[in-house]
């Protein structure tokens, strides 16, 4: 198998498809146990469109197919922290790969990280499967763990039906009501320590 023998930032709507391919076929090579809904996958990186070729985006290629990428944000979680994160994807015969996306990555957030205000705890984040490959890679470059992702798990047959309390009513979400929804809940990137997954093997890794 040929090696990725280009790296190239994100071009917008074009790559979504290969790079939807890349996720799933990810995913499942590192125990995740889902796959990417089409619609999430592409608003995820809506906010990425904004200013193209995006500098937190970049795709691998391999004789002009795409075989990898890799993905930086950056977040408050509370007064005087800030996390940088990055998560990479690569089809499984391109995982000795890897390593040149998240080198990419750690990159591109140290950078951004000198370029934000000093005085403010600054930390490296990225998540891996325990007993996976990937998380051989993490902790070979000096993260540790720092939280863990539980999934709980029951049948839907018998779930009882419960009225909400007075003066509370439940509908179906709608576009208009999103946003106020997210600001009541505390914002879409707050973190509670522990998150329902579909593993409780996952981990958040931090250095």
């Amino acid at each position: 198998m040929s090696p990725m023998d280009r790296l190239r930032l994100f071009q917008g709507e074009a790559d979504l498809g290969g790079m939807l391919e890349v996720s799933d076929e990810s995913m499942l090579m590192d125990g995740m146990g889902m796959i990417n809904d089409p619609d999430s996958f592409r608003a995820v990186y809506s906010g990425y469109m904004d200013s193209l070729p995006s500098e937190n985006a970049i795709v691998a290629e391999a004789r002009g197919s795409i075989v990898g990428q890799g993905l930086v944000w950056w977040r408050d979680v509370a007064e005087g922290q800030r996390i940088y994160s990055y998560s990479t994807s690569v089809l499984p015969e391109f995982l000795d790969d890897r390593a040149g996306l998240m080198d990419w990555a750690e990159a591109r957030l140290i950078r951004t990280a000198s370029q934000h205000p000093p005085g403010i705890e600054k930390v490296l984040e990225t998540q891996a499967v325990q007993g996976t490959r990937l998380e051989s890679m993490v902790r070979a470059r000096g993260y540790a763990p720092a939280r863990r992702f539980v999934e709980m798990v029951r049948s839907l047959d018998d779930i009882p039906v419960v009225p909400a309390p007075g003066g509370i009513s439940i509908m179906p979400a709608a576009e208009e009501t999103i946003c106020e929804a997210w600001a009541v809940a505390g914002g879409p990137l707050r973190t509670t320590g522990v998150t329902a997954r579909r593993t409780g093997r996952r981990r958040g890794f931090r250095k």
